[in-house]
């Protein structure tokens, strides 16, 4: 339970906005949500929150930062909005996005900031928002607590992150998370051409993943290109030819492996040179 119940509104309910409002509804906020693409309704919705989340694909933000204003909020003098704000202010608005400045929304409201979870969110898969890293960022001071408060209502970590740091932590992910996601897919294409159970795989999958909790990812890196085991590559090559699989999986892979091999090579190299250094010494 929150220690503060805020009322906030949310613009768009896909995978991200669902999943927020469940959570937050559980955190004990009173959550309204906003299903309209009518913009004048959606901030007659919003004017009376705390605020508003604009949980919106990445492309429609700029869009809404040239048509979206909010009204400054009703008297909350009756407490109905947690004690969140009076005539005389807006309520705050804040973004989702990993990629967009925090500068995008500078127009639609004066307080404005970032609330990035820093998870993937699918469809029907629940997420446990107290392990969710969630990144915050805001023009001002009062929109900072106000976020950060309704952060750590859910989650275990909450950070201040600047945008272009943000930026990175979101280029990451999408290696860390997507990009593995469609190593997988691939995969699962690969067995489906024998007619093989995808799930065999599962528990590599698995493990690799857990592996990442305990050691760094050059530590756990396994596997053929990073042995140099040449036949075994080759013969990965000439599977990849004959089975009925994207032609340029055979390219993918070669680059793939070529990375590994060269990334081992640069960080044995680094490594010897520190202990040479160290048995100097």
């Amino acid at each position: 339970m929150a220690a503060i119940n805020r009322h906030i509104a949310i613009l768009g309910m896909g995978r991200v906005g669902t999943q927020l409002s469940r959570a937050l509804q559980a955190a004990g906020h009173r959550v309204t949500e906003i299903r309209t693409h009518d913009v004048a309704e959606a901030a007659r919705w919003a004017a009376e929150a705390d605020l508003l989340l604009l949980c919106v694909q990445d492309e429609r933000i700029a869009e809404l930062n040239r048509t979206l204003r909010l009204a400054p909020a009703t008297d909350c003098s009756n407490g109905s909005s947690g004690g969140g704000g009076s005539a005389s202010t807006r309520p705050a608005v804040a973004h989702v996005s990993g990629a967009t400045p925090l500068q995008a929304i500078a127009d639609i409201a004066p307080q404005h900031g970032v609330f990035y979870c820093l998870q993937t969110f699918s469809h029907n898969v629940p997420v446990d928002f107290s392990r969710v890293p969630i990144c915050i960022e805001a023009s001002d001071k009062p929109t900072a607590v106000l976020l950060e408060e309704v952060a750590r209502s859910l989650s275990q970590t909450v950070k201040r992150v600047s945008t272009s740091d943000r930026a990175v932590l979101h280029l990451a992910a999408v290696f860390a998370s997507n990009y593995t996601n469609l190593m997988c897919h691939l995969s699962e294409r690969i067995v489906k051409t024998r007619d093989m159970d995808f799930s065999l795989l599962r528990p590599i999958i698995e493990l690799s993943a857990t592996k990442l909790q305990h050691i760094s990812p050059a530590e756990a890196q396994t596997g053929p290109a990073l042995r140099g085991d040449k036949t075994t590559m080759a013969r990965h090559r000439q599977l990849l030819s004959e089975l009925p699989v994207e032609a340029d999986l055979e390219t993918l892979y070669e680059t793939l492996a070529n990375y590994i091999a060269r990334l081992h090579k640069n960080e044995s190299a680094n490594t010897d040179g520190v202990n040479a250094t160290a048995a100097k010494s």
